[in-house]
């Protein structure tokens, strides 16, 4: 008995495991605003460096505060380079902590950049 309550719930916490790779590997929408690590450090959500890009990783910053390292996939540079700064939705794969961007979208809207970004 105690060993049948053992294989069901292995069997059960596998197959839990086996979705929650499929979702994550399946391609999403995901919205925030486009910023370096070290903005995020330093609080620059405004006032970001795009120079900074060397140095640090390009994150996106998402409403419920969690980061995602952006990876271009299908993605052109150009567009990524436009989306510095500005709120935008990415289409891409989620794998973890990175999300392998397909394309990028920039929100509408007037969004008050530094000049430090053009």
């Amino acid at each position: 008995m105690y060993n049948r309550i053992i294989k069901i719930t292995l069997s059960t916490l596998f197959l839990i495991t086996i979705a929650a790779g499929i979702a994550e590997g399946k391609e999403s929408l995901l919205q925030g605003q486009v910023l370096t690590e070290r903005c995020l450090a330093e609080g620059r959500l405004s006032a970001c460096y795009i120079e900074w890009t060397s140095n640090s990783p390009i994150v996106l910053f998402t409403g419920d505060r969690k980061l995602y390292r952006i990876e271009l996939h299908r993605a052109a540079q150009w567009k990524l380079d436009n989306a510095f700064g500005k709120q935008v939705v990415l289409k891409g794969i989620i794998k973890g902590n990175k999300i392998m961007v397909n394309d990028i979208a920039v929100m509408g809207g007037k969004k008050k950049l530094s000049k430090a970004c053009l």
